[in-house]
């Protein structure tokens, strides 16, 4: 089921929720102005016409349930019928389609977790537990490669060509319209696969990486650095981010913090396995 609903923080975005799916999320990338949001744990897009006519089309009428504000906007002569079709569809729904004249859409594709059980996913978890990665390396890369398992269908993916493989990465740039950094994760699955479990040579997939661009931070004034502190009124999340912006810690790394890592005499501060497993001192 998709929940559509005008977003809380935003009205110019509607809030999209559905179930972890990875042909969910293709899916809702095809609608314009998407863009996930980690804060929100769901995917937003622009409150347009546009974009729920989109959503309905991808997803099925049928499997979308729309907030009663957004029928409203959208549709302000809709029947009290209509209405609760729209607020609470039937589910499972009672009408089914045709598969000779609509293809099999995402909620009738096996979901993530029963990739589980085929043989890449298999081999290329327990060689990244072996090897003690982390829990977010071990996601991205069971992601990145059940996305590469699906592109190739019938074909293994120890028979991949280097041809194959450019051709892929030209699918995921071209048409996934994917960001550099995540063309990156799906090479570096690639790589630790070939590498680790088919034990091959590292020059068999010399892959060019994608060009990162060069972009300048955005650095705040002083005046503007302490209207923030000023401006927050709990102590908890002021102090944590003066923290952050005195140390340069990560906000994960922030988080964890304990009072047993702050070494007063010493002026210290212990960080408990930050990034690559290591404990810096700031």
């Amino acid at each position: 089921m998709i929940t559509v609903r005008i977003d809380e923080k935003d009205p110019a975005l509607l809030a999209v929720y559905f179930p972890i799916d990875t042909l969910g999320n293709d899916l809702v990338r095809n609608v314009p102005g998407r863009r996930f949001s980690y804060t929100r744990k769901g995917w937003v897009v622009p409150n347009t016409r546009e974009s729920v006519v989109k959503i309905g089309q991808l997803f099925g009428k049928d499997h979308c349930r729309f907030d009663e504000a957004v029928v409203r906007l959208y549709k302000p002569a809709a029947t009290p019928a209509e209405l609760e079709q729209a607020v609470n569809p039937a589910w499972p729904p009672a009408v089914k389609r045709s598969v000779a004249t609509h293809p099999k859409p995402f909620r009738y594709t096996p979901p993530t977790r029963e990739y589980d059980k085929h043989p890449v996913i298999v081999a290329i978890t327990n060689a990244l537990r072996v090897q003690q990665y982390s829990y977010k390396t071990l996601k991205n890369y069971k992601q990145a490669l059940i996305t590469l398992i699906r592109y190739a269908g019938a074909k293994p993916l120890d028979q991949l060509t280097k041809p194959d493989y450019q051709k892929y990465l030209l699918f995921l740039i071209n048409r996934k319209k994917l960001s550099s950094s995540t063309i990156n994760v799906h090479i570096n699955s690639y790589k630790f696969y070939c590498e680790k479990v088919l034990q091959r040579d590292k020059e068999f997939y010399d892959i060019q990486y994608p060009r990162q661009p060069v972009k300048l931070p955005t650095v705040y004034s002083m005046a503007e650095v302490k209207a923030i502190f000023r401006a927050t009124t709990s102590l908890k999340y002021r102090t944590l981010f003066q923290l952050v912006y005195a140390t340069g810690l990560r906000l994960s790394e922030v988080a964890h913090l304990k009072l047993t890592d702050l070494d007063r005499n010493r002026r210290l501060v212990n960080v408990r396995s930050g990034k690559g497993k290591k404990d810096p001192l700031c």
